[in-house]
């Protein structure tokens, strides 16, 4: 790690954990730790990060094999993952990769393992799916590893990309793929566009979704009745995946509506997965990736 490369930017953020690495199954995951009390942390809990100087104390501990920054609405940055893209004894990197690069031209590290690469911009992250094969970006409730360890050839500041940001992502992340996506959709199998944001207000959408030729389905379910469903997981997931519909896809919308029902609950809110990912936020990005038709679409 150079703790000197990295910019003075994130460093002024109070938005720092540290990370372990643990294998689970066979396979390495980066599990987010407390710098300031050793705990496992949430990327949606801000009382279980710390700054940078604490991180950095922190990660002298050898059970600690770094620092981490978390993403939030509440900043501008955003984070591109770019993995398995560059060969860890060669430096060379991958045509695509390359292309990225070039578009976003910001703050670009190496991530621990050699083989990825970290770009960190300024900018906003249009609505849809975040990733899409090696290719990840996230504006909140993510964390990133930090390394400093600076990519030759790119900026050491992190710079303002908001339209290099939106073509990275309609070109990489926001593209259908028949491999990606399941055989079938709960809603319907149309192109959408994904840059859509529906203009209704929350009431006149509820009152849309509750008239639709589903709306008996919807209205159990945002009234929170999950009869007929194998568990509550899977009675979420089918509500997200309607809403996925009538917000055309814009994931930041499915959360917030998805809390106003009544199958919201605690769990929503607790981490689930080793990259920091809660439930509530892999259940949306999951539905938001089933919906391949929007409303949008459909009235039209």
């Amino acid at each position: 790690m150079n703790p000197n490369s990295i910019p003075v930017q994130l460093r002024h953020c109070p938005q720092w954990v540290c990370w372990a690495a643990q294998n689970r199954k066979g396979k390495q995951t980066k599990v987010p730790v407390d710098p300031t009390g050793g705990d496992f942390a949430s990327t949606a809990d801000p009382d279980t990060w710390g700054t940078f100087d604490e991180a950095l104390v922190s990660a002298r501990q050898p059970d600690i094999s770094g620092i981490g920054f978390v993403f939030t609405r509440d900043d501008p940055y955003v984070g591109i993952d770019l993995d398995d893209c560059r060969n860890p004894v060669t430096g060379s990197l991958s045509k695509d990769t390359i292309a990225i690069l070039l578009r976003l031209h910001s703050y670009t590290e190496i991530s621990p393992s050699e083989t990825g690469l970290h770009v960190i911009v300024r900018g906003q992250l249009p609505a849809g799916p975040r990733r899409h094969g090696s290719v990840e970006m996230y504006d909140e409730r993510r964390f990133f590893t930090v390394t400093g360890i600076k990519l030759n050839g790119t900026p050491g500041q992190i710079c303002k990309r908001p339209a290099a940001v939106r073509a990275v992502h309609r070109q990489y992340v926001a593209v259908s793929s028949s491999s990606d996506s399941p055989t079938s959709s709960p809603v319907g199998d149309m192109d959408r566009d994904l840059s859509y944001t529906s203009e209704m207000d929350d009431d006149e959408l509820i009152e849309k979704a509750r008239n639709a030729t589903n709306g008996e389905k919807f209205a159990a379910l945002w009234d929170g009745d999950v009869t007929g469903y194998a568990s509550h997981s899977e009675a979420d997931m089918a509500l997200c995946c309607l809403l996925g519909f009538w917000t055309n896809g814009d994931s930041a919308r499915v959360d917030q509506l998805f809390r106003e029902s009544r199958l919201m609950r605690e769990k929503w809110d607790d981490v689930h997965y080793a990259d920091g990912a809660t439930y509530g936020e892999r259940t949306v990005e999951r539905a938001c990736q089933y919906v391949s038709e929007g409303y949008a679409d459909a009235e039209n």
